[in-house]
């Protein structure tokens, strides 16, 4: 099982370039503005070499006609619009990176999961959730392998309380750390009210559109520069 990734923060397109001359990226995440250059120039600069001409690199910006433009004209493979939304962050990389692949279905929740380690409560904020686990947002640390209680209600009401095992971690600029925790020793009437729940919500990445097709896809890369 995945576990976590490794992440390159750079501020200009010519750092950038050099860390795909050193490493094979999976992901690249560039604002189209960029402290020495333009993103859609950076992209080009990407497509030259042939370690790098096959990476998904996708571009940012806010929402306006001229920056949106200039984003359409590039090989990007996608667009993803100020402010970033976590969620759409997190789905974008797992679609980009394959992580979903073979994976139950994940929906969205926003819920207030209030947990406990070793006798002690701390709160989270749910991204999404699966039969499998739940992505939680805290600022309080967790390590892998930490074993953790946590108590949610789903929006249809339902209290639900379950042991669960961190088995993932990602530190994102900006925000708090994000963590998947896997779910053990679920009992029976609990999955049965997580799997309805996640039967009730259209799967939040069908709707999704690429460059080139007509609309603003808001999607995210692994290594942001």
């Amino acid at each position: 099982m995945q576990t976590g990734c490794e992440l390159f923060s750079v501020t200009t397109g010519h750092e950038a370039l050099k860390l795909t001359e050193e490493y094979l990226l999976d992901l690249i995440l560039a604002d189209i503005r960029l402290d020495d250059m333009g993103g859609d120039k950076f992209c080009s600069l990407v497509r030259r070499e042939e370690k790098s001409r096959d990476v998904p690199i996708i571009l940012i910006c806010h929402n306006i006609s001229g920056s949106i433009e200039r984003i359409e004209q590039t090989s990007a493979n996608a667009m993803l619009i100020k402010p970033i939304d976590p969620f759409q962050l997190i789905k974008t990389i797992n679609r980009f990176t394959g992580l979903q692949i073979g994976r139950p279905k994940r929906v969205e929740i926003k819920v207030i999961v209030i947990s406990e380690k070793l006798d002690l409560e701390f709160v989270c904020f749910s991204h999404d959730i699966s039969n499998a686990g739940i992505l939680i947002e805290t600022e309080y640390p967790l390590e892998l392998g930490a074993r953790i209680f946590c108590k949610f209600t789903l929006p249809s009401t339902y209290r639900i309380e379950i042991e669960g095992e961190v088995v993932r971690c990602m530190h994102l600029q900006e925000y708090n750390p994000f963590y998947g925790v896997k779910f053990i020793h679920m009992g029976s009437s609990d999955r049965r009210l997580i799997d309805n729940y996640i039967a009730s919500i259209p799967d939040p990445m069908s709707n999704a559109h690429g460059i080139g097709n007509g609309a603003t896809q808001q999607i995210s890369k692994m290594t942001p520069l």
